[in-house]
């Protein structure tokens, strides 16, 4: 219960990050064009930022075999969304927003939230951890993310016909800052080199501002979407239920289900940073990248902003759940 009081606690101050960059906007004081330049920085520069900070730790062989761990019970957690998904939205006829939907059940906001909420709840053990989810979405982001978005933008007009397996959609998936940062992260890692105090400094002071852009372009999307838009929408409704309730079950079950004891000593620790994860609203990049990729990026927005106002209420919820499977199972 104490760890659902923490979350609860770190939800509220989140939402009142992002209620400054609802007001700013409201108030003409900030310029709603700019969310399109936090985006670029919080994808480009920041992402990068978090996962090497968090790398930058004295190296342990029990740490790096439960990142291991992480890694597959976080590519278990994805499967699962994208076969939902996949089942939910089987067919793009007459749903010129298939692709946003795909996305937006897949893709949570395991960086951008989930960092924080872990690092309440975990501490820096748990954001170690909680690289893995972020590498793999990552990944998913340029690859499987990208194309289901730029299929929206071709079946609306707005794009080329897409290969899936294009030499520019596989190099876009494996090079990328994030994935660069990553690689190099991990060699420092288990090379065991600890960075200069002054590029380590800047490092982490990139990665401190996550939350505060994250929220604030969140706060940003909320004041270009009327109440009445939200209030009457339907189908995100369904998604945001499937996305902030059913495919975290399924999840949570999965990842309980999993027997880690023999392969690290802090299951807790591995098993509640994935879960936390999987049970974020929709990613922020759901809003931005489909402005990139031609889809309709408005309906994403609302997608973004439904979520993340709902979860206000599912991520308390799941986590207490969760403390009670948690014992039930491992």
């Amino acid at each position: 219960m104490h760890n659902v009081l923490i979350i609860l606690n770190q939800v509220l101050i989140m939402g009142l990050i992002a209620a400054g960059g609802f007001t700013l906007v409201r108030l003409k004081k900030f310029d709603p064009q700019l969310s399109r330049s936090i985006s670029n920085l919080l994808l480009y520069i920041v992402a990068g930022c978090i996962i090497l900070n968090a790398l930058q730790r004295d190296f342990n062989p029990h740490e790096a075999r439960g990142l291991a761990v992480a890694f597959m019970l976080a590519l278990l957690s994805y499967l699962i969304c994208i076969l939902g998904a996949h089942l939910i939205f089987r067919n793009r006829k007459g749903n010129p927003n298939a692709g946003i939907e795909r996305f937006a059940l897949v893709m949570p906001n395991a960086g951008y939230i989930g960092i924080p909420l872990v690092q309440a709840v975990l501490g820096t053990d748990g954001v170690f951890y909680l690289t893995a989810y972020i590498v793999c979405f990552n990944l998913l982001l340029f690859s499987y993310g990208r194309t289901q978005l730029l299929l929206d933008g071709f079946s609306q007009g707005r794009g080329a016909p897409v290969q899936l397996l294009s030499r520019e959609t596989v190099m876009k998936s494996l090079i990328n800052p994030a994935t660069l940062c990553t690689a190099l992260g991990l060699i420092l890692y288990f090379a065991r080199i600890r960075l200069p105090s002054f590029l380590l400094g800047a490092v982490k002071n990139y990665a401190d501002v996550n939350t505060v852009l994250s929220m604030l372009l969140i706060g940003v999307f909320l004041s270009q979407t009327s109440l009445k838009s939200l209030l009457h929408f339907g189908r995100g409704f369904l998604i945001c239920f499937v996305r902030l309730i059913a495919l975290p079950l399924f999840c949570m079950l999965a990842i309980a289900l999993v027997d880690i004891r023999a392969l690290v000593p802090d299951p807790y620790t591995v098993k509640t940073a994935m879960v936390i994860a999987a049970t974020t609203p929709c990613g922020v990049a759901t809003a931005f990248m489909s402005e990139v990729c031609g889809a309709d990026h408005l309906y994403g927005s609302r997608l973004v902003c439904a979520s993340t106002i709902l979860s206000v209420l599912t991520l308390p919820l799941m986590l207490l759940l969760w403390e009670f499977l948690f014992p039930l199972f491992c």
